[in-house]
C-alpha cells in the first residue's frame, strides 16, 4: 500500500512538473522572436541603469522610473523613451508585479511631459518614393547582371504587393524567421499570386493573405515580369527554398535583407535620389500611396496591404505639391464667387 501511494505521488509530481515546463515553453512563444529580441535589449539597458544608479530593478519604484526616463532623454527621442518605459512595465509584469499605475502618477506624468517639451516630439521624416523615382532607379539597373535583376524583382514585388520586409527575404543566410518561399509564389495566366501565411498581422495561423498581382505589360515595375525572369534564371525545385536567390561561386545563396537594402540605397544614389531613412518598407508605402493617388478606396488599400487598423493612413499623406494644387481649387472657387458678386453689384 505504501509503495503504491509513493508511486502515485511521484506520478502526480511528474505530471505537475510537465505542466509547468510546458507552461514555460508556451509563455516563451507568446511574443514573436523579433519582439523577444527587442524586449531583451531594452531590459538589459534598464538593468544596466539600475546597477549604475544603485537601484532595485523589480519591483520598480516611482523615483527610479522618473530617473530612468531622464537618463534616456539624454540620448533618445521621446517616442523611443516611451517604448523603453513600456519595456520596464512588461519586465515587472513578467515577475508578477503591477507597476502600470506609475504612468498615471502625477510626478511621472509631469516628468514625461517635461521631456516631451524639452526634446520635442516631431513626426519622423519618411522620404516618399514615387513612380517616377522607381523608373529612374530602373534606368540604373545593370540588365546584364543576374543578381541585380533578382534584387530589382524583389523591389518591384514589394512595391506592387505592398509587402513587409519580413514577407520578402530572410535576415540572414541562417533562414530564421519569416520570409517568402518559392512555393508561396504561384505564376498564373493573368500574373501571379503571392501567399503570405505569417506576418506582423498573421501570428497565429488564422489566415493566409492572398496577394494577386496582374501583369503590367511594358512597365519597368511589373513585378510579374521580373519574378518570372528570376525564377527562370535561378530555378529551384524546392518549394521551401527562399523565393529570391543570388548566384555566385557554388550554389545560389539567399538574398538577405542587408543585401537588398544595400542595393536599394545604391540604386537611389545612382539615380541621385535621397537615400537617408529609406528602407524596404518605403516600397510598401510607395505602393500604397500610388494606389491612393489612383483614387482607390482606403478599404481597398488596407485589404491589399493586410493592414488590420487605420495605420495605412500614415502612408497616405499627399506630397506638398499635390496639396498646393488642391488649395488652388479652393482659391479659384473664391475668385469665381468674388467675380460673380461684382457682376451682380
Amino acid at each position: 500500500m505504501t509503495t503504491s501511494l509513493s508511486i502515485y505521488v511521484v506520478e502526480i509530481n511528474q505530471f505537475v512538473r510537465d505542466l509547468d515546463i510546458r507552461a514555460t515553453e508556451l509563455r516563451s512563444m507568446a511574443w514573436s522572436a523579433s519582439t523577444w529580441k527587442t524586449k531583451t535589449s531594452q531590459w538589459k539597458r534598464f538593468l544596466g541603469f539600475c546597477e549604475l544608479a544603485g537601484a532595485t530593478p523589480v519591483p520598480t519604484k516611482l523615483n527610479v522610473m522618473c530617473r530612468y526616463a531622464v537618463h534616456l532623454s539624454r540620448s533618445l527621442r521621446y517616442s523611443t523613451i516611451q517604448n523603453y518605459i513600456s519595456a520596464v512595465i512588461s519586465l515587472n509584469n513578467y515577475f508578477n508585479y503591477d507597476v502600470l499605475y506609475i504612468r498615471s502618477e502625477f510626478t511621472f506624468a509631469m516628468t514625461m511631459s517635461g521631456i516631451r517639451r524639452a526634446l520635442g516630439d516631431p513626426e519622423p521624416h519618411r522620404p516618399t518614393l514615387f513612380l517616377e523615382d522607381l523608373h529612374s532607379m530602373f534606368s540604373k539597373v545593370d540588365l546584364a547582371s543576374t543578381n541585380e535583376l533578382t534584387m530589382w524583382a524583389c523591389i518591384t514585388l514589394a512595391f506592387r504587393g505592398l509587402l513587409r520586409k519580413s514577407n520578402l527575404v530572410p535576415d540572414s543566410d541562417a533562414l530564421k524567421g519569416h520570409y517568402l518561399r518559392r512555393g508561396a509564389v504561384v505564376i498564373t495566366n493573368w500574373g501571379m499570386e503571392v501567399k503570405v501565411s505569417s506576418s506582423k498581422t498573421i501570428q497565429y495561423c488564422q489566415k493566409t493573405h492572398r496577394v494577386p498581382i496582374t501583369t503590367a505589360q511594358g512597365s519597368p515595375v511589373c513585378a510579374v515580369t521580373w519574378v518570372r525572369k528570376h525564377f527562370a534564371d535561378v530555378p529551384s525545385s524546392d518549394p521551401d527554398s527562399p523565393a529570391f536567390m543570388l548566384v555566385g561561386s557554388g550554389s545560389p545563396k539567399p538574398l538577405t535583407y542587408s543585401k537588398l537594402l544595400s542595393f536599394l540605397k545604391t540604386l537611389l544614389a545612382r539615380a541621385d535620389l535621397e537615400s537617408t531613412r529609406v528602407g524596404c518598407h518605403s516600397l510598401r508605402r510607395a505602393g500604397a500611396l500610388y494606389m491612393y493617388n489612383l483614387g482607390l478606396s482606403l478599404e481597398d488599400i488596407r485589404q491589399a496591404g493586410d493592414w488590420s487598423s487605420m495605420a495605412a493612413l500614415v502612408y497616405l499623406t499627399k506630397p506638398f505639391a499635390n496639396r498646393v494644387s488642391t488649395d488652388s481649387v479652393v482659391s479659384k472657387s473664391l475668385s469665381s464667387y468674388a467675380s460673380h458678386c461684382k457682376s451682380v453689384l
